[in-house]
């Protein structure tokens, strides 16, 4: 019978040898198995410094129910690789009672200016659906230009709510409540610019994903 240990180590020969596999999440789950990097998490745990950003399947209108509906819909999401309903994940998105910054780039408070806010400081995060290091953010919980790699794979819209530089934006559907009138910003995937925060207005009653970020 082999050992916890040994599996482990059985685990990483494996993946080296298929190459597309990695042990990016191996010592965090020696370390916390019962975090929400493991399978079949349910939310009791971090994924630590090595973290994973995905898109949802599900597209939505304006009315995400504020911050956190959005953070409902992210774990419930069947496209959630914790499982749908499982993990800890947060909307990456700004508005609704969620801010990245006060100020260009958290310039002056740093860390102090986040509320509610999705990214976790000096964290490195990665796409979920390859494993493809996207970046790790700063002090301040943000991440600086250009990405290693972009949020998502293709070129896609998502909301956001977001400015170039980490403010909320002035256009939110009134806080991710309406989706009747009125402008949300959305970032479009794709490149590894700021344009994967913000890149245009779109209309409140469109439907769009959101991004949702490891906890």
């Amino acid at each position: 019978m082999f050992s916890y240990y040994a599996k482990v180590a059985l685990i990483a020969a494996v993946c080296v040898f298929l190459i597309r596999c990695n042990n990016y999440s191996l010592v965090e789950k020696l370390q916390n198995p019962g975090g929400s990097t493991s399978v079949g998490a349910t939310g009791t745990g971090s994924c630590g410094a090595n973290c994973r950003i995905y898109i949802t399947t599900a597209i939505f209108n304006g009315n995400l129910g504020g911050a956190g509906g959005a953070d409902i819909s992210c774990i419930s999401n069947p496209n959630n690789p914790a499982g749908a309903g499982k993990g800890n994940w947060r909307a990456m998105i700004a508005g609704g009672g969620r801010i990245a910054c006060t100020t260009t780039n958290c310039t002056t408070g740093g860390a102090t200016e986040n509320l509610n806010w999705a990214l976790k400081a000096n964290t490195n995060y990665r796409r979920a659906t390859d494993d493809f290091p996207i970046g790790t953010t700063n002090a301040s919980g943000i991440f600086t230009f250009p990405l290693s790699n972009s949020f998502a794979i293709g070129v896609i819209d998502v909301w956001t709510g977001l400015t170039t530089d980490w403010l909320v934006n002035g256009n939110t559907c009134l806080n991710w409540t309406d989706n009747t009138t009125g402008q949300g910003m959305a970032g479009q995937t794709g490149g590894t610019t700021f344009s994967n925060i913000a890149f245009g207005g779109q209309t409140c009653p469109g439907s769009f994903p959101i991004f949702c970020a490891e906890q």
